[in-house]
């Protein structure tokens, strides 16, 4: 399940709190900036005991209100979703060529 961390400030200590994304529910929150991670990793077996993994994220601030969150959300996933195709396109590349050279 894929997972936003927003954590909010309290002064210097941070308080956390998830949105669930298949769902969105937004939490109160009491302070004026939040930050929103997303993260995506793969891992790809490329065969005889070898595997690749990527993995992308992004954090953003934004201004803690549901909306706000949310739209820093699907700016944060379109990144990442973004630069991790490109990492699984290499990835499956290199599956490709070292299946093509274990076949000699």
């Amino acid at each position: 399940m894929r997972y936003v961390q927003v954590q909010v400030y309290d002064g210097a200590k941070p308080i956390d709190h998830v949105l669930n994304k298949d769902i969105r529910e937004a939490t109160e929150m009491a302070e004026d900036k939040a930050k929103v991670k997303y993260a995506y990793g793969m891992t790809v077996n490329l065969g005889d005991y070898n595997s690749a993994r990527a993995e992308v994220g992004i954090e953003l601030l934004a201004d803690n209100t549901p909306e706000a969150i949310n739209e820093a959300y699907e700016k944060a996933t379109k990144w990442v979703n973004e630069k991790m195709d490109e990492e699984t396109t290499y990835m499956f590349d290199l599956k490709k060529a070292m299946a093509k050279g274990n076949k000699k």
